[in-house]
Protein backbone atom coordinates (compact mmCIF):
# COMPACT_ATOMS: atom_id res chain seq x y z
CA UNK A 1 0.00 0.00 0.00
CA UNK A 2 2.83 2.37 0.71
CA UNK A 3 6.06 1.35 -0.81
CA UNK A 4 8.78 2.79 0.73
CA UNK A 5 12.52 3.56 -0.91
CA UNK A 6 15.67 4.82 -0.39
CA UNK A 7 18.85 5.10 -2.41
CA UNK A 8 22.18 3.73 -1.49
CA UNK A 9 25.30 4.07 -2.86
CA UNK A 10 23.37 5.76 -6.04
CA UNK A 11 21.27 2.67 -6.04
CA UNK A 12 17.07 2.94 -5.57
CA UNK A 13 15.78 0.37 -2.88
CA UNK A 14 13.26 -0.68 -2.17
CA UNK A 15 12.18 -1.56 1.69
CA UNK A 16 10.70 -4.28 2.55
CA UNK A 17 7.21 -4.84 5.16
CA UNK A 18 7.65 -5.79 8.12
CA UNK A 19 6.94 -9.52 8.74
CA UNK A 20 7.47 -12.40 11.35
CA UNK A 21 9.58 -14.42 8.56
CA UNK A 22 11.74 -11.62 8.13
CA UNK A 23 12.13 -10.46 11.63
CA UNK A 24 12.79 -14.60 12.34
CA UNK A 25 15.42 -13.98 9.01
CA UNK A 26 17.50 -11.20 10.79
CA UNK A 27 17.62 -12.26 14.16
CA UNK A 28 19.29 -15.40 12.65
CA UNK A 29 21.57 -13.59 11.00
CA UNK A 30 22.10 -11.05 14.01
CA UNK A 31 22.99 -14.56 16.69
CA UNK A 32 25.68 -15.66 13.82
CA UNK A 33 27.08 -12.35 14.51
CA UNK A 34 26.99 -11.52 17.85
CA UNK A 35 27.96 -16.07 17.98
CA UNK A 36 31.03 -14.71 15.71
CA UNK A 37 32.13 -11.98 17.96
CA UNK A 38 31.70 -13.96 20.89
CA UNK A 39 34.01 -16.35 19.28
CA UNK A 40 36.65 -13.53 18.21
CA UNK A 41 36.79 -10.56 21.03
CA UNK A 42 39.53 -9.42 19.88
CA UNK A 43 38.14 -8.32 17.15
CA UNK A 44 37.22 -4.19 16.74
CA UNK A 45 35.65 -3.17 14.26
CA UNK A 46 37.83 -1.95 12.30
CA UNK A 47 39.59 -5.38 12.38
CA UNK A 48 36.63 -7.31 11.13
CA UNK A 49 37.75 -9.12 7.73
CA UNK A 50 35.78 -7.00 5.09
CA UNK A 51 34.72 -10.94 3.71
CA UNK A 52 32.53 -10.60 7.05
CA UNK A 53 30.92 -7.55 7.31
CA UNK A 54 30.28 -8.07 3.47
CA UNK A 55 28.55 -11.43 4.05
CA UNK A 56 26.29 -10.39 7.43
CA UNK A 57 25.24 -6.37 4.99
CA UNK A 58 24.54 -9.33 1.76
CA UNK A 59 22.28 -11.25 4.08
CA UNK A 60 20.61 -8.44 6.19
CA UNK A 61 20.18 -6.22 2.89
CA UNK A 62 18.70 -9.39 1.43
CA UNK A 63 15.36 -9.31 4.18
CA UNK A 64 15.56 -5.56 4.05
CA UNK A 65 16.14 -4.08 0.39
CA UNK A 66 15.00 -4.89 -2.63
CA UNK A 67 16.85 -3.21 -5.54
CA UNK A 68 16.07 -1.75 -8.63
CA UNK A 69 18.87 -3.30 -10.24
CA UNK A 70 21.20 -6.19 -8.71
CA UNK A 71 24.04 -5.06 -6.19
CA UNK A 72 27.42 -5.33 -8.18
CA UNK A 73 29.97 -7.68 -6.69
CA UNK A 74 31.93 -5.67 -3.98
CA UNK A 75 29.34 -3.64 -3.20
CA UNK A 76 29.36 -3.95 0.56
CA UNK A 77 32.92 -4.47 0.37
CA UNK A 78 33.46 -1.10 -0.87
CA UNK A 79 34.97 1.39 1.72
CA UNK A 80 32.45 3.97 0.46
CA UNK A 81 29.04 1.98 1.63
CA UNK A 82 26.84 3.38 3.45
CA UNK A 83 25.95 1.04 5.87
CA UNK A 84 24.36 3.71 8.51
CA UNK A 85 21.67 3.37 5.93
CA UNK A 86 21.19 -0.27 6.39
CA UNK A 87 21.12 -0.06 10.41
CA UNK A 88 18.39 2.88 10.12
CA UNK A 89 16.60 0.71 7.44
CA UNK A 90 17.01 -2.31 10.07
CA UNK A 91 16.02 -0.22 12.92
CA UNK A 92 12.76 1.18 11.67
CA UNK A 93 12.02 -2.59 10.68
CA UNK A 94 12.30 -3.83 13.42
CA UNK A 95 10.15 -0.89 15.27
CA UNK A 96 7.39 -1.93 13.02
CA UNK A 97 7.14 -5.50 14.94
CA UNK A 98 5.93 -3.41 18.20
CA UNK A 99 2.33 -2.32 16.46
CA UNK A 100 -0.40 -4.44 17.74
Amino acid sequence: MFDKYTTVNGIRVKLTPFSESRYKKLRVINEDIAKWLGENPEMTFNDLPVDKKEEWWRAKSDILWVPDKPFSDGFFADEDFEAGMLKDTEDNFVLKRLYL
